[in-house]
């Protein structure tokens, strides 16, 4: 297991948010712990003072076509949620900060 002085993970950390890349993309190309590189940005990350905070996050999505059933969301290439019906915005925002919708 790598060692990181402060001053590699900040460069690190730098570089990934500079990338457009995605966390487990990034972490493969720079040699770098996927769960380690997650922990770090989880570590940075501000964190919301309230679960209102949480949700203002959400931009409002307008369709050609009324929503009649439930909702995919993909987060990542490789993590997606299909609800049947739809669930409350409290609800989604949870499941994002959770997964780490920015691990």
């Amino acid at each position: 297991m790598q060692r990181y002085s402060l001053e590699e993970r900040r460069k690190i950390l730098n570089a990934f948010q500079s990338s457009n890349m995605t966390r487990r993309r990034f972490a493969d190309a720079h040699d770098v712990n996927f769960h380690t590189l997650c922990y770090w940005l989880q570590r940075e990350a501000p964190k919301p003072t309230s679960a209102r905070d949480a949700s203002a996050r959400f931009v409002e999505v307008k369709t050609r076509d009324t929503v009649t059933g439930g909702i995919r969301m993909r987060v990542a290439d490789s993590i997606e949620f299909i609800f049947p019906e739809l669930p409350p915005p409290e609800y989604i925002a949870k499941l994002a900060a959770a997964v780490g919708a920015t691990c």
